[in-house]
């Protein structure tokens, strides 16, 4: 992947903001697993490095270890059993390990690359990253979200990493429920584009057509492949590989999670909690993204045949909130909306540009019989219940899953509807 020349084609943006990238290469081929020392120590990684991973992928990773040594890296190693949990008891778990190496250099995807991201942003250690699955699109994030001690998922702003690497053998052999986790988590741009869209008609929010275009891009690549990414099939692994690269690199290139996230991702992270909190575990992320795409594309499509609206100010009553979040996490809750980003809306400017907001929601949002046929493609379910779901929890984040963030979704702005 020409990074180089994909950020220079930003120069000048006509969004005003500069879009830069601390990547210095994204390597993804057939054989990089034994290439990985090498490409490294080309990028000046430092030599004396931590290596995390868990037992899966460490597995898949099957001779990173030699090629490392074998390029002069000095490697203490931690091998999780299963990663799956991204704690901030972990982070620093992982800061202290860390003690006495100058890198960290996380194999895998997921939870184990957020944990050592935000380690190593806190420790200032570089950072690089060996993909083992196409299973989610944080490999290029400047973002981490981890999950508090109070069991609250927080996203804290990091570092990119200065490598990414992944081999194609290994990713065209992942599980295909890794597969179909990626394949969620793409889809669900769909409605990032549309909350971050009206965001901009609404408040004037800053917004870049250019970063929206890239991942509409990486979007339609991966719709594209859908029928060949449970196949053993190497050159869509690639492809699948650098379209979820992409996807996160729009947000550093904005310096905000925005392009790749939306109602979908807080319907996600809610599910996330609340099964930490109720079974000790959650699902794949973007399986759960994937699911709640379905759901809050349906609501939207619903919204989208209003044609004229009333609005007022909105109010919050917390007792259900408080309910659905329950005694432990209801106060993050509490304290992040604190002052309601509603706030600065007027209801006068919701009225009048409404007319654009279902033009805005037909555009990018497909009909649900066609995201499930999309779904389906790939084996990922929409099924609640095959997520460890319960009906509870569905209606509970479909109604309260705006409170997760202090950001402007067209989900969180249904209270002044008055619908």
């Amino acid at each position: 992947m020409d990074l180089s020349a994909l950020i220079e084609s930003y120069k000048d943006c006509p969004c005003g903001k500069a879009h830069t990238s601390v990547i210095k290469a994204v390597e993804i081929d057939n054989g990089v697993v034994f290439e990985a020392g090498k490409i490294l120590a080309e990028n000046d990684f430092p030599k004396n490095i931590l290596l995390v991973s868990d037992e899966p992928a460490f597995a898949a990773a099957d001779g990173i270890m030699e090629s490392l040594e074998k390029s002069g890296f000095n490697v203490k190693e931690y091998i999780y059993p299963i990663m799956k949990k991204p704690l901030v008891s972990q982070v620093h778990f992982i800061r202290d390990l860390s003690v006495g190496c100058d890198g960290i250099l996380s194999v895998g995807t997921g939870s184990v690359n957020d944990i050592c991201r935000y380690a190593a942003f806190l420790e200032n250690k570089a950072f690089a990253i060996f993909g083992t699955a196409p299973s989610m699109d944080g490999f290029a994030s400047s973002v981490a979200p981890i999950v508090s001690d109070e069991g609250f998922k927080v996203t804290f702003s990091t570092n990119q990493p200065s490598v990414i690497m992944a081999d194609t053998k290994i990713l065209a052999a992942a599980p295909a429920e890794l597969k179909a986790a990626g394949f969620g988590d793409v889809i669900g741009k769909k409605i990032a584009r549309v909350d971050w869209e009206v965001s901009r008609l609404i408040t004037g929010e800053y917004f870049c057509e250019n970063v929206a275009s890239l991942v509409e891009g990486v979007v339609d690549t991966l719709v594209s492949l859908a029928d060949r990414l449970l196949l053993n099939d190497e050159a869509a692994a690639k492809v699948a590989m650098e379209a979820l690269v992409l996807s996160g690199l729009s947000m550093s290139l904005v310096g905000v999670s925005r392009p790749a996230s939306g109602a979908e991702h807080m319907i996600a992270h809610f599910w996330e909690i609340k099964q930490l909190e109720l079974l000790g575990d959650h699902d794949y992320h973007g399986k759960l993204v994937g699911i709640a795409t379905v759901k809050i594309a349906e609501e939207y499509r619903k919204l989208a045949k209003i044609k004229e609206v009333f609005p007022g100010e909105e109010f919050i009553d917390w007792a259900p909130v408080e309910e659905a979040y329950g005694p432990n996490l209801y106060p993050d809750v509490k304290k992040l909306n604190e002052i309601p980003i509603t706030k600065d809306i007027d209801p006068a400017i919701l009225r009048e540009r409404w007319r654009e907001i279902p033009e805005i929601i037909n555009r990018f949002v497909p009909e649900t019989d066609e995201l499930i046929r999309l779904m389906n493609l790939v084996g990922a379910t929409v099924d609640p219940a095959k997520a460890d779901l319960s009906e509870k929890l569905v209606s509970d984040a479909m109604n309260y899953h705006a409170y997760m963030r202090n950001r402007i979704t067209l989900s969180r702005m249904r209270p002044m509807l008055k619908i």
